[in-house]
């Protein structure tokens, strides 16, 4: 059970992630 705990968290942690770059690139972008 640990182990897909800890599988969960690995995977939100990487959406978390991804959802970041997703947003900020636009900002990033203008800036340039």
């Amino acid at each position: 059970m640990s182990q897909t705990s800890r599988l969960m968290a690995v995977r939100l942690d990487a959406s978390l992630i991804v959802a970041g770059l997703i947003i900020a690139f636009p900002f990033e972008a203008a800036a340039i």
